[in-house]
């Protein structure tokens, strides 16, 4: 398997947090100090005093701001910002330190906890501390909190929409102009300009937005008409992803995607392909996709580049078919062939379960349908079957880790008609066992240019009941968006072999033999 490199209510921070609790009848035996028996009577101590009610902790914060604040200002701030910051104290006590600081007149025009804000909100892992953190912000109309935010945004919080999530709000409001994808994209769109440690987070705040519009995006419709808004720009990752856009009529959909294609533009390769290979895949790739049909270009990703410029070269009839027509192809070339389903995964129809191409057609593009056909052409070439056999058998020895790599041109056939099956060695470091494959750095840097990746499920001699990708390798295509083959030793020389990718299509082309070809 690949494994890829609730609802808070809101704060009203008017009125101080423990007050909001003691009115709930929260506080529990409170005598004329405010605390009950269990206060040690030192605030600092209270603060993380697990004896006591959470309203007793949060006024104890209190407590102490009001002891400091008028004898020594800057360390009660201080003090306030470390209980703040630190994410092991309770939600309660780190909101009310929040509170204080944001409600401190003595802070001009709250410059101290704006620049501290403004640092929090991208790596806070509290949702409504991030809710606390983008409504002062959106409130004060602190429009320069737009990438820390979207770095915050940016990060997965299972079960809560994206469209329910405090910083989609906030963007909302600080920018009501446009749409909240808008100003996603000017986040991106905005050149690195700082040094040190700003520069870093920068440029961390770009390839978060661009990975925050993969949700907010997932087809690339929208950025395709940012990117075609007549604004100058010189930024490399801006020109790169005009570029492609203009020529190759696609955009990348995930970070991960953004680097693939800086890699496609890189003219000063240390690894993989030289700079010359490099441009000539992509004059022939914008050779073959400019004679494409809007059917036909409608859905194109990355992934499918590859099997475009390929076909054009060596199967140039393929180009020509219809949507009706390469589906009708598939149909006759996968009648009557053998399968072997994934334990678990049922044939009704389903396509979140079901391996059959057609139980998969909606979630494949015209450019997907290509790609499979142009695989399946592959897989008959020379040699692949019998290299994958004896991968296979070296894998099922190493219990170490999986083994996987990349379907390529072989480094003395520059861009030819056949590919080879190179396998890329985890590092020490990268082997979790019989279960796990982890691309490296090296997998990647090769191959920019690559077909498809592929690893294998092989711990035993016969694997059937995990034919076929299962989660971490879905949500490995997902991330990469890669053609995408899991290979399934079912047989000392039987191979099953299934195509994945983003979206979750899966198809299973067959099971193959070296010593026979697939119908």
């Amino acid at each position: 398997m690949y494994h890829p490199p609730m609802r808070y209510p809101k704060l009203r921070h008017g009125l101080p947090l423990f007050a909001l609790i003691a009115a709930a009848g929260l506080l529990a035996g409170c005598g004329s100090s405010g605390t009950s028996g269990w206060s040690t009577g030192d605030n600092e101590k209270d603060i993380i005093n697990e004896q006591l009610s959470t309203g007793e902790r949060a006024a104890a914060v209190e407590r102490l701001w009001q002891s400091q604040a008028d004898t020594d200002h800057a360390a009660a701030r201080e003090s306030l910002k470390r209980i703040a910051w630190k994410a092991s104290n309770i939600q309660a006590v780190r909101l009310q330190a929040l509170r204080l600081l944001l409600d401190d007149e003595r802070d001009t025009n709250n410059a101290d906890s704006r620049n501290m804000f403004r640092l929090m909100i991208a790596i806070e892992p509290d949702l409504e501390v991030v809710n606390f953190l983008a409504t002062a912000a959106a409130d004060r109309g602190w429009t320069e909190f737009g990438p820390p935010i979207v770095r915050s945004f940016a990060r997965q919080r299972p079960n809560r929409p994206d469209r329910d999530r405090p910083e989609f709000g906030a963007l909302q409001r600080l920018f009501p102009s446009q749409p909240v994808e808008r100003s996603v994209y000017a986040v991106f769109a905005t050149p690195v300009t700082a040094t040190g440690q700003e520069r870093e987070r920068q440029e961390r705040a770009r390839l978060d937005a661009w990975a925050l519009l993969a949700r907010l995006d997932p087809d690339g419709s929208a950025r395709m008409g940012f990117i075609a808004e007549p604004v100058p720009s010189d930024d490399a990752l801006v020109v790169n992803v005009r570029t492609i856009a203009a020529e190759l009529r696609c955009v990348p959909i995930t970070a991960p995607q953004l680097r693939w294609l800086t890699e496609l533009r890189n003219e000063s390769p240390q690894r993989g392909p030289d700079a010359a290979t490099r441009r000539q895949w992509w004059a022939q790739t914008r050779s073959a996709v400019s004679g494409l049909s809007p059917e036909q270009v409608a859905g194109l990703q990355l992934r499918a580049l590859e099997p475009i410029r390929w076909a054009s070269l060596f199967k140039p009839e393929y180009l020509s078919l219809d949507r009706r027509g390469i589906e009708s192809t598939l149909a006759q070339r996968f009648a009557g062939r053998s399968t072997t389903q994934r334990v678990g995964a049922t044939f009704s129809g389903n396509a979140g379960n079901s391996e059959r191409l057609q139980d998969n057609l909606r979630l494949l593009a015209w450019s997907d349908l290509l790609t499979i056909l142009v695989i399946d052409d592959v897989l008959r070439q020379p040699g692949l079957l019998e290299s994958f056999v004896k991968q296979a058998e070296d894998d099922r020895k190493d219990t170490s880790t999986e083994f996987g790599g990349l379907l390529m041109s072989p480094a003395d056939v520059t861009l030819g008609e056949t590919y080879q099956a190179r396998l890329f060695a985890p590092r020490a470091t990268e082997r979790h066992g019989d279960e796990r494959f982890v691309a490296s750095d090296e997998l990647f840097a090769a191959g920019p240019l690559a077909l498809a990746h592929f690893h294998f499920h092989a711990q035993r001699v016969d694997n059937r009941e995990f034919a076929g990708p299962g989660p971490g390798d879905l949500e490995f295509a997902q991330a990469h968006g890669r053609a995408c083959l899991v290979i399934t030793p079912i047989g000392r020389s039987t191979l099953n072999i299934d195509y994945f990718q983003a979206g979750g299509a899966k198809v299973d082309l067959g099971d193959f033999a070296p010593a026979t070809s697939a119908k």
